[in-house]
């Protein structure tokens, strides 16, 4: 298990996977972290 919420691992040349989308949508930060 990796925990990426404590940093910004964003990049447009990093695939998002489903999880990555519903941990997004449900962060205090949506589209930030």
């Amino acid at each position: 298990v990796v925990n990426i919420e404590w940093g910004n691992f964003w990049s447009s040349h990093l695939p998002r996977t489903s999880y990555d989308k519903v941990l997004d949508e449900e962060s205090p930060n949506p589209l930030e972290q």
